[in-house]
């Protein structure tokens, strides 16, 4: 979990990260959507430049770009050969399409890496904000959109400290020199393993729903501060950038 960096928020003083997560978010979804509909490999290329220059001005290293992509490896090498061998006509291993495996790949990368890069930057209590503001068309229909807000907080705090209870059972086990079981034969250990950490999910679980009882105000925990001129500015600016390179 050190070394995944997929959603994993880590603080930087840069212009991205100090960015309004609202206007951040329009610019990640912009660009995802001019990404998936352009076909021009020129065009990518420059959506790849936009992408590198936002990863730039975000301080995001080198290693942690490699980490964000490592999961997808194998659904960027297969999306590759099946638009290289398949076409309209069915399988041709005589002609591979070349042209639109790249493409394609590109714009899987370039979706992965422009979602990661916007989780990466922005705050999770940010995001459950943004996700409040989504569903609150939804309060027309009698939705309680603050209790799925309210979830998702939850769920963001509860499941890094699920791995952190998983990770510090594992080291415990580790100090008592249990190694009667390895891997998975260790994860499925009920009285070593499963057990104690059921105990510690129940017990943050019972201190969650009592600061829950004394929590009534989530509507101002989930409200967005105001977003500034300037960054209205700059995201119609980025958006004026991305049509032109679409209309390229």
């Amino acid at each position: 979990m050190e070394k995944f960096y997929f959603g994993k928020y880590k603080y930087t003083d840069s212009a991205v990260h100090n960015f309004h997560p609202l206007p951040k978010f329009v610019i990640i979804i912009v660009s995802i959507i001019v990404t998936g509909l352009t076909v021009s490999l020129l065009n990518l290329i420059l959506i790849f430049t936009l992408f590198c220059i936002l990863m730039v001005i975000s301080r995001i290293k080198t290693r942690q770009i490699y980490s964000i992509l490592k999961p997808f490896r194998f659904l960027l090498l297969f999306t590759f050969f099946v638009q290289l061998f398949f076409n309209d006509k069915g399988f041709n291993f005589n002609e591979p399409s070349y042209f639109t495996a790249v493409s394609t790949t590109g714009q899987f990368f370039l979706m992965i890496a422009f979602s990661a890069l916007f989780t990466a930057t922005t705050r999770p209590l940010d995001i459950i904000k943004i996700l409040n503001l989504i569903l609150k068309p939804l309060k027309i229909l009698k939705v309680d959109t603050q209790n799925i807000a309210a979830s998702g907080i939850i769920a963001l705090r509860f499941i890094p400290l699920l791995f952190e209870e998983a990770d510090k059972i594992k080291t415990a086990q580790i100090l008592r020199n249990d190694t009667t079981k390895r891997g998975i034969k260790r994860l499925l250990d009920i009285e070593a393993f499963i057990i104690p950490l059921f105990l510690r999910v129940m017990y943050f679980s019972e201190q969650i729903a009592i600061t829950l009882q004394f929590r009534g105000n989530w509507e101002t925990i989930c409200k967005l501060s105001k977003t500034k001129f300037s960054e209205i500015l700059i995201t119609l600016l980025y958006i004026l950038i991305l049509a032109g390179i679409y209309c390229v």
